[in-house]
């Protein structure tokens, strides 16, 4: 009997994920998000090109956090971030773009082809 095969998805193609460059380029992101958020009332977004390469963060606390425990948070989330980086990248980012509400513009560009179903 025949099994079917499931399809993959990928997040690039095969030029961008055996270049390697994906990976230094998030890190540097997460690096300045998690420096960032706490000094800007808990919030920080960015984005960091590389040739074709795109990565797209925000790093968001509670309102009620104040600057210590919002820089310890996102310290430990950017840890476990790094940690499962090659795994879940895609993952992380189906996930956001289905929990963001509608009206909330995530990316400036519409056409990207992050963002396409």
């Amino acid at each position: 009997m025949w099994k079917k095969k499931k399809k993959k998805k990928r997040c690039s193609d095969a030029q961008n994920v055996q270049g390697n460059n994906f990976d230094p380029l998030v890190k540097q992101l997460i690096k300045e998000l998690t420096k960032a958020a706490p000094e800007n009332r808990g919030y920080a977004e960015g984005r960091a090109t590389s040739s074709s390469l795109y990565a797209y963060g925000i790093a968001n606390c509670w309102r009620t956090m104040d600057q210590k425990l919002c820089t310890k948070c996102v310290d430990k989330a950017s840890e476990e971030i790094l940690l499962f980086l090659l795994v879940v990248c895609c993952t992380i980012l189906n996930l956001l773009t289905s929990l963001v509400h509608p009206r909330i513009e995530l990316f400036e560009e519409k056409t990207h082809p992050l963002l396409r179903p």
